[in-house]
């Protein structure tokens, strides 16, 4: 003896299929635009660690150069051997008045 199948148990298994399809298809497309969203975020951090990478580089070749070292020393204070150094200790009098540096000015007589 077969037993029928009535028609609605068949569409209400159908539409609950359905459903849980469209349920999962909402999740998937969510979690694929989270991917997407961390693509595009390790995209810029890989641009920008390209950018430092070729900043140093550059540094490094310039490490050789004689100008590059020169200019570092003197970034550090050290001076060229000949030179003197001036140092300004009251930076105040050079302010906005140029004249007022001027204190006395030396004749011969």
């Amino acid at each position: 003896m077969r037993k029928r199948v009535k028609l609605i148990t068949v569409l209400i298994i159908a539409v609950a299929l359905v459903a849980c399809a469209l349920l999962l298809m909402d999740n998937l497309d969510q979690q694929i635009d989270s991917l997407k969203a961390d693509v595009k975020q390790a995209e810029v951090a890989l641009r920008v660690a390209q950018q430092e990478q070729s900043e140093i580089k550059t540094e490094i070749s310039n490490m050789n150069k004689d100008s590059y070292i020169i200019a570092r020393a003197r970034e550090l204070g050290y001076l060229m051997p000949g030179e003197i150094r001036f140092v300004v200790v009251n930076p105040e009098v050079l302010g906005d008045d140029p004249g007022a540096a001027v204190v006395e000015e030396m004749t011969e007589e």
